[in-house]
């Protein structure tokens, strides 16, 4: 079994080629809640804290807020202008492809 970050993790459920693309979606709230529930207790505290401050740039002391504000501001497109709504982790929204 190989382990890795919940970052980590995140990417590569997004398909992102580089974990900073993380920082240029947004997924579904529904997607991003039921994932939550499915593997909150597979990452420490910390790793949450810690993804929260990387995806949303705030910083949480506890492990709830950090998953509240991660729900709030990875889903809420009001909060980061330009930014696209995607409803599903297997796009990325940081470039269009050209026809």
């Amino acid at each position: 079994m190989v382990s890795c970050s919940l970052l980590e993790y995140l990417a590569l459920k997004a398909k992102c080629e580089y974990m900073s693309d993380l920082r240029f979606m947004h997924v579904e709230e529904r997607w991003l809640r039921e994932f939550i529930l499915r593997n909150r207790d597979d990452f420490t505290q910390e790793e949450w804290k810690e993804a929260c401050i990387y995806l949303t740039g705030q910083k949480a002391s506890t492990e709830d807020e950090a998953i509240g504000t991660i729900l709030h501001r990875w889903t809420d497109t009001k909060d980061r202008p330009g930014m696209n709504y995607r409803t599903d982790m297997n796009c990325r929204t940081d470039r269009q492809d050209k026809i």
